[in-house]
């Protein structure tokens, strides 16, 4: 996570500077194991996410609905955009997601 709003934070029930450097998984780990934040449909979150995962990619925009433990929900957006730069004499490819 390289960085969140006040609103992200709150539903993960994280801190906003111990939230940096936190990948999507370990967060959406974290947030199976202790039952907060959001509702999985779901036993093994490992399944979860490799399932999860291949919807994510399949499109480089994705919008949806995310329903939390504590009945609210919010829309979450999520986009991979390629960006390539001269650093040098070697292009570097930068995926941001």
């Amino acid at each position: 996570m390289l960085g969140c709003n006040l609103a992200f934070c709150d539903i993960f029930y994280q801190d906003p500077r111990s939230i940096q450097g936190i990948s999507f998984d370990d967060l959406t780990r974290f947030s199976f194991r202790k039952g907060k934040a959001v509702r999985f449909d779901a036993d093994n979150i490992e399944d979860w996410l490799a399932q999860a995962k291949q919807h994510w990619w399949q499109n480089p925009f994705r919008l949806f609905e995310v329903d939390l433990t504590d009945c609210r929900w919010f829309l979450l957006s999520r986009q991979v955009a390629s960006m390539l730069y001269m650093a040098g004499r070697k292009m570097v490819g930068m995926v941001l997601a």
